[in-house]
């Protein structure tokens, strides 16, 4: 975990201290972070879809069957990752508690 923070702190996305009291915050708002800003630093970056039946099938000739299908998973992943934020992992705050009643 140490070591996706540090490389989250060289993109600008985390700050934190050391020691007793530290830790680490989004040094940005987490509607202002897409997931891709994050998966883009620990995944291939070719963005070359692969074929399920190796290099000898959509390598040479028409592509395989599943090609088509693939590259469109692809665009829609890739679309995802632009367009969601941190924001849907935060949890909205939960209203004040009421104050108790006392019996009679």
């Amino acid at each position: 975990m140490a070591k996706v923070l540090t490389i989250a702190s060289t993109l600008g996305l985390v700050d934190g201290t050391r020691g007793p009291g530290g830790g680490y915050w989004l040094r940005r708002r987490p509607q202002d972070i897409t997931l891709l800003d994050i998966v883009q630093e620990f995944e291939r970056s070719d963005r070359q879809v692969l074929c399920p039946f190796g290099p000898d099938w959509c390598g040479k000739g028409a592509p395989c069957p599943l090609h088509k299908k693939f590259e469109s998973m692809d665009t829609d992943w890739m679309h995802y990752l632009r367009t969601t934020t941190l924001a849907v992992f935060v949890r909205a705050p939960l209203p004040p508690a009421a104050p108790k009643r006392r019996s009679a």
